[in-house]
């Protein structure tokens, strides 16, 4: 579980290169190629500065065999809210399709397997707003399977098991649910 050291800050970093460093063999130095001097830059002073504890999370989902199902994947921050949650980040437009890349599927079960249903039935909408899906189509028969995007970045990992970082992953369950028993009452009488 997060801390409130993992809240939003401002990154107060300074980069700096000494004039050393930015004079080549032959004497020339970066700038005018004269007279050396050392270069810094405050990155605190850029928009965007601002460092922020993140993880990608993809939900469960289950439906008919017959119709494609959507596993809900959202970009989450922790966020000083409500003592310290994780909140869908709105602002987030480093996560793109380029970065998450091709979604994959494992751990079929049911009738489901690699050969009847591979990698190519699975398609990322890429998160908008903080907001996306992996979108599975229909099997037409029953089974689960498990989606994820292998190339996650690590920055995105979390704690999902407790058993250390890993990527996110949303179990589809195709079939539908019989749900429980359709009794009403039920009395037992002892005598």
């Amino acid at each position: 579980m997060p801390l409130a050291d993992d809240y939003p800050f401002i990154a107060a970093i300074r980069q700096g290169f000494s004039a050393a460093t930015l004079t080549d063999t032959d004497g020339a130095c970066f700038g005018d190629g004269n007279s050396c001097s050392a270069y810094g830059y405050d990155f605190s002073d850029s928009p965007g500065s601002e460092v922020r504890l993140g993880r990608l999370r993809l939900d469960n989902a289950h439906g008919s065999e017959l119709q494609a199902l959507d596993l809900p994947l959202r970009i989450e921050t922790w966020q000083n809210l409500a003592g310290g949650s994780f909140r869908v980040e709105g602002l987030d437009t480093c996560t793109t399709a380029a970065v998450l890349q091709t979604p994959a599927l494992s751990s079929y079960t049911g009738q489901l397997s690699q050969q009847v249903y591979g990698n190519d039935k699975v398609t990322l909408i890429a998160p908008s707003a903080g907001l996306g899906l992996l979108r599975l189509q229909p099997p037409g028969i029953n089974g689960s399977v498990l989606g994820g995007l292998p190339a996650t970045p690590s920055w995105l990992f979390y704690d999902w098991n407790g058993k250390g970082r890993e990527a996110a992953t949303g179990l589809a369950r195709f079939g539908i649910y019989r749900g429980s028993s359709p009794m009403i009452f039920r009395r037992e009488v002892y005598r």
